[in-house]
């Protein structure tokens, strides 16, 4: 990912579920497959938006 987490790391961050974060990087699996959500809670929606990029990428983004 851009930001230097992976979605387990996104999810933890932003106590949400795993698949939650993927169905909206992704779009959902099965016979919907890409479908996007068309909304989301405003709870899940402002703590994934609180999210900070690590420093990790700070650094990689530094020395491209």
């Amino acid at each position: 990912m851009a930001s230097g987490m992976t979605i387990l790391e996104i999810a933890d961050r932003a106590q949400a579920s795993k698949t939650g974060v993927k169905v909206l990087l992704y779009g959902r699996s099965g016979a919907r497959k890409g479908e996007l959500p068309g909304e989301i809670e405003a709870a899940k929606a402002q703590r994934l938006l609180a999210l900070q990029p690590t420093a990790s990428a700070a650094q990689l983004a530094r020395s491209a």
